[in-house]
């Protein structure tokens, strides 16, 4: 086995740049789990987002529908006449930074449909609406 020495007194066995290997590797396994960490954290902001934005739709769809109820039982308990008001008719009503439109079908009993709609995330909600009574007929609260 041949071994030659160095001017410092170090033997040379052929292993230069050895640590330098070893810190490259080191650092790129440290770069693959920040960017782990990353993607996770991005991924969970955009899954944050995503709910916040369907329950704002979902708020803006009851709102659309207590504004229906609210109309049907203050204003015009005769639904029939409820496409003539603008705030209710089949057009999107500006409400806190989105939109709701709603639809009256029925009779004595009428279905109310309300659609939210929130950074372009939409919510359907419809209830039964007793215009005899004025009243909201009982666990007929529905999502779409």
């Amino acid at each position: 086995m041949h071994v030659a020495i160095e001017a410092g007194g170090r033997k040379d066995t052929g292993r230069r740049g050895s640590i330098l290997l070893l810190t490259l590797m080191i650092l790129m396994a440290m770069a693959a789990v920040v960017t782990a960490f990353l993607s996770v954290v991005l991924g969970t902001n955009s899954t944050t987002a995503d709910q916040f934005n369907r329950a704002k739709a979902l708020y803006i769809a009851e709102a659309g529908l207590h504004k229906g109820m609210s109309y049907l039982s203050l204003v015009d308990s005769n639904w029939r006449t409820v496409w003539s008001y603008p705030v209710i008719g089949p057009v999107p009503v500006s409400f806190d930074s989105g939109t709701y439109t709603l639809w009256v079908t029925g009779a004595t009993t009428v279905k109310i449909t309300s659609v939210g709609t929130y950074n372009s995330v939409s919510r359907i909600v419809q209830v039964q609406f007793n215009t005899s009574s004025l009243t909201r007929v009982p666990n007929t609260w529905t999502e779409l």
